[in-house]
């Protein structure tokens, strides 16, 4: 998977670095009591975090496919307004 660097809130100098390929060290996180410790894998099987990994990639997708419809919508308007500047495509006559 990939190296996660934990910490706890208010206190940014109690930390930990865990570098894993499975999902084998799992951390709780106590701010209350400023501390990190081990923690046992619950109720984690490898077909939920498959599902996880492509739920966080359609996510990432879709955000990626909705910043450049709105980047083409942005060059379409500023086109139109090139074209004709008393024209705004926002706006409906009523």
């Amino acid at each position: 998977y990939a190296t996660s660097h934990l910490q706890v809130k208010d206190a940014l100098e109690i930390s930990e670095s865990i570098t894993t390929n499975h999902h084998v060290q799992p951390r709780f996180i106590y701010s209350g009591e400023k501390r990190i410790e081990q923690a046992p894998v619950i109720n984690h099987s490898d077909q939920e975090l498959i599902l996880l990994e492509k739920l966080v990639a359609a996510f990432l997708l879709s955000k990626n496919r909705i910043g450049t419809i709105e980047a083409n919508l942005q060059s379409q308007i500023t086109l139109i307004h090139q074209i004709n500047p008393d024209i705004d495509p926002l706006i409906k006559d009523s």
